[in-house]
């Protein structure tokens, strides 16, 4: 729906599974291949898959750093929109938790929250920052977005 409408898809992961020793980038890289692979076949094209390995007090040395890439800094975000050349005033952030909602609002983007409710469970705080929706799935976010763009 999100790529008719004329939006880019991409996708922004923290993978602190790597910093932990749980999995190497080569595997995760694996997995966003197949996703990725997987999603070309029901006609979704992903132009990006940005990633965040790092952890700041993680058990593997070369991940154990304090970044901006680590939602919920924006820095994935800010790359994702300079490689794709995308404008943020334009972009949504679709999440599922509050540092990513807080990463996008940061960049400069929209955001959706897939949530049916504002977060109880989730133990990071949105700190004001609030979605301009919570969605019950993906296709109410896409549904929502269409939707704001034909009223603008």
């Amino acid at each position: 729906m999100l790529e008719n409408a004329g939006y880019a898809l991409v996708i922004v992961s923290n993978q602190s599974g790597i910093a932990r020793g749980l999995f190497t980038e080569e595997q995760a890289q694996a997995v966003d291949d197949r996703v990725i692979e997987l999603l070309a076949q029901e006609g979704v094209n992903i132009a990006g898959s940005y990633r965040c390995p790092h952890l700041p007090d993680a058990p593997v040395a070369a991940y154990a750093k304090i970044c901006d890439c680590r939602k919920p800094q924006p820095g994935l975000i800010l790359r994702a929109a300079r490689d794709l050349h995308l404008d943020l005033a334009t972009s949504w952030v679709i999440g599922d938790r509050a540092r990513d909602i807080v990463a996008g609002i940061a960049a400069g983007c929209r955001t959706v929250m897939v949530s049916p409710s504002p977060p109880r469970h989730d133990a990071e705080v949105l700190n004001g920052s609030q979605p301009e929706h919570f969605a019950h799935d993906l296709v109410d976010a896409a549904g929502f977005i269409i939707g704001h763009a034909a009223r603008t």
